[in-house]
């Protein structure tokens, strides 16, 4: 059995400042937000049972007497000294007994930054009786990080989402910094540099909603830990791609070995893989792969198509062995039989697909081998989607079940591969136009680049479809990735 850790947590979300104002002209500076972060945060430390379960505090608090529990008072005051004592507690500061193994401070509020005659600032985090008249500011961000380094607890986690947060990262003297490597685990994250405005939308803070998402056991695989480094690594890769936090500019640093805070549940990926031909053996194009990869998980492309024109690929490829000493009888039964085809798009795109399904809820491949009508192919997609729970009438439009699709192309994480999309495509001189009466593909394609979504279209073809011809660009997300041949040393492989 698991010895139980003593993990404690304070949870500060403040609401209500009665006495902060820019001046003596605006309104009292009240806001909406922070009891919402903090509880948010607390709701997820509250379920954690067993060896790994948190005891949380939170401020301001009301009881809950129905529920058996406490929850953030949104109305509620906590004054300077409040904080201080709670964090000094929290802290353990001057101790040496039961010293907890993990310590969580989370705070969402007014932030605030002073400038002193030298130049040098100072940040704060805000309590209600914050008074500007008075000098009364807060907490200092500098006595918080002293109090860090003074505490014996050896694994710290420090979230901040407010205004100026960047202050307790920012200032860390050369010595500090050794401090907090030699010492312990710690995990310290930032809503925004020093020098910048933390910003909420919806329910919660900017921050506070991608930390949310990183700590959420339904987002991450089942069994997977979710930890203070994978909860930071997530900040880090969200300030590139989320446009609000990356304004912001969100700190975040993290110090010595991860801290677990519970696992995963989420179900491993559904996938349909239909009629896919077997790439257990696949060799060569590595770099395109990874190529393709960083497209479709870093910079999230929405579209991605593999193209490459026929008859430089598996036939040249049994010609060149040829040249190299392998007469055409010596050749694999499987290599004869392909010759024909292209360049491997569709086994280059399903070992892509393979490669990066565990990133998707749900993969599905489909070929367009036999030019099926675009009404089918989104009905066999949105079944799929909605485990076959969708129903659909024979009444339903194209534009009907094209939203339909995206809609679930928002709310999931889906990648859907689209095999030989040529055969609705007309040759030669007419490349990229439709055949008559699959014009709808290109309705399908239009919205599926233009509309913002969390999922992406892989698609093999010779060709490029007109409408996704016109809106891709490198730095866009919808793109096309041009196939050559094996290099010859990887062709080689095939028949060792």
């Amino acid at each position: 059995m698991n010895q139980k850790l003593e993990r404690k947590a304070l949870v500060v979300g403040i609401n209500k400042y009665p006495f902060l104002r820019s001046s003596e002209r605006h309104k009292y500076q009240h806001l909406l937000l922070p009891a919402n972060d903090a509880e948010g945060i607390a709701e997820f430390l509250d379920n954690v049972t067993g060896s790994l379960e948190w005891d949380v505090k939170r401020l301001p608090e009301i009881p809950e007497p129905e529920e058996n529990k406490y929850k953030l008072n949104s109305e509620g005051f906590v004054s300077k000294q409040q904080f201080t004592e709670a964090i000094t507690e929290l802290l353990h500061i001057g101790k040496t007994n039961n010293i907890p193994d993990v310590v969580m401070l989370f705070f969402s509020g007014h932030g605030l930054r002073k400038k002193y005659e030298n130049g040098k600032t100072e940040g704060f985090l805000a309590t209600s009786d914050t008074f500007l008249e008075k000098g009364e500011l807060g907490i200092s961000l500098t006595w918080l990080r002293e109090k860090l380094l003074e505490s014996p607890v050896k694994k710290q986690i420090i979230w901040l989402d407010c205004c100026h947060s960047g202050e307790l990262l920012e200032f860390l003297n050369k010595n500090e910094l050794e401090d907090l490597i030699k010492i312990g685990n710690r995990s310290l994250i930032a809503a925004c540099r020093s020098d910048t405005f933390a910003s909420g939308i919806g329910e919660y803070g900017v921050l506070t909603r991608v930390l949310l998402k990183a700590l959420d056991p339904k987002l991450r695989p089942k069994e997977q830990w979710i930890t203070s480094k994978t909860v930071t690594d997530f900040v880090k890769n969200e300030s590139s791609t989320n446009k609000l936090l990356k304004r912001q500019g969100a700190l975040c640093e993290h110090f010595g070995g991860p801290i677990k805070f519970w696992q995963g549940i989420k179900p491993s990926t559904q996938t349909h893989w239909g009629e896919a031909p077997d790439v257990s053996v696949f060799f060569g194009r590595k770099n395109e792969i990874l190529e393709l990869e960083q497209w479709i998980i870093k910079d999230r492309c929405r579209v991605v198509g593999i193209v490459g024109m026929r008859g430089i690929g598996k036939t040249q490829l049994s010609v060149k062995l040829g040249q190299g000493g392998i007469r055409e009888t010596q050749l694999p039964v499987e290599l004869v039989e392909l010759r024909q085809g292209g360049i491997g798009k569709t086994d280059f795109s399903l070992k892509l697909a393979q490669e990066i399904e565990d990133k998707f809820e749900f993969v599905i491949w489909q070929t367009l081998r036999n030019a099926p009508s675009i009404k089918n192919i989104l009905a066999d997609l949105i079944k799929f989607l909605s485990s076959q729970q969708e129903k659909l009438s024979d009444n339903d439009t194209i534009e009907a079940r094209i939203s339909k699709l995206l809609q679930y192309f928002k709310e999931h994480r889906c990648l859907v591969i689209l095999d030989n999309v040529e055969s609705v495509l007309k040759p030669g001189d007419q490349a990229g136009q439709y055949q008559k009466g699959y014009e709808e593909y290109g309705q399908f394609f239009q919205r599926v680049c233009k509309v913002n979504h969390k999922s992406c279209l892989l698609f093999t073809s010779r060709e490029k479809p007109q409408e996704i011809a016109r809106l891709a660009g490198e730095k866009k997300p919808i793109r096309f990735k041009e196939l050559k041949g094996l290099e010859y040393l990887d062709a080689q492989k095939i028949f060792l």
